[in-house]
């Protein structure tokens, strides 16, 4: 609200990476921004950027956008989407029949259920080899990655991992704005890629690599 409310105030226009939204399953789901930016009655100061790739598949170059029908009329003016060369017509159909009757829905409300259950699968798997130490991981309510705290370089430790457990992760600093903050301590895992049983494998021998790294001894 307050951002919305900054943009106003100064004349900008907040892009908004949104292609997570429709991906949440927890209780408190926050706001988009473009929502904040109509109760405050300044939608042209937000565009909100979804993409299907998230949705659907990996590589799937096509997404949609929501803002001010004046913003929109100078996105389809633009000779990118004037000509029509720059989208792929079959993908657009095959998504568009989707959308036509109830199997979009139902896929999106399966994917989140399949989405939750290996968040928890993870976060579980790793826990249980941490036992006693600090480092507790919680499952997310939303997306594709969970994140995990060390106070530790999770680039030396990245090296550790994959040479001694065969298991990996991005490290934090990857993933951040430069000069918005460190990211050093964190390391962020994916849990949308690998088969349930390779997903609680790979937890397994992270948490254990943790379990090392922290000089946690268990009994």
């Amino acid at each position: 609200q307050q951002l919305v409310a900054l943009a106003v105030r100064y004349g900008l226009i907040i892009l908004s990476d949104d292609v997570y939204e429709l991906l949440q399953w927890g209780e408190h789901r926050p706001r988009p921004l473009r929502w904040h930016a109509l109760q405050a009655n300044a939608k042209g100061s937000v565009v909100s950027l979804g993409s299907w790739s998230k949705l659907l598949g990996p590589g799937l170059r096509l997404g949609w956008i929501e803002s001010d029908k004046t913003l929109l009329s100078v996105f389809n003016a633009a000779g990118e989407l004037a000509s029509g060369g720059a989208g792929c017509p079959l993908v657009e159909a095959l998504v568009t029949s989707m959308m036509s009757d109830t199997a979009m829905v139902t896929h999106c409300d399966n994917l989140r259920m399949s989405l939750h259950r290996r968040a928890h699968l993870l976060a579980a798997a790793i826990n249980a080899e941490t036992v006693g130490s600090d480092v507790v991981v919680h499952p997310p309510d939303a997306g594709y990655f969970m994140w995990v705290k060390l106070m530790l370089n999770t680039n030396v430790f990245q090296t550790h991992c994959m040479r001694e457990h065969r298991v990996s992760f991005l490290p934090g600093d990857r993933t951040v704005v430069t000069g918005s903050g460190d990211g050093r301590h964190f390391l962020r895992v994916c849990f949308a890629f690998l088969e349930e049983e390779e997903l609680i494998e790979a937890g397994r021998r992270l948490g254990r690599a943790i379990r090392e790294a922290t000089g946690v001894c268990l009994t």
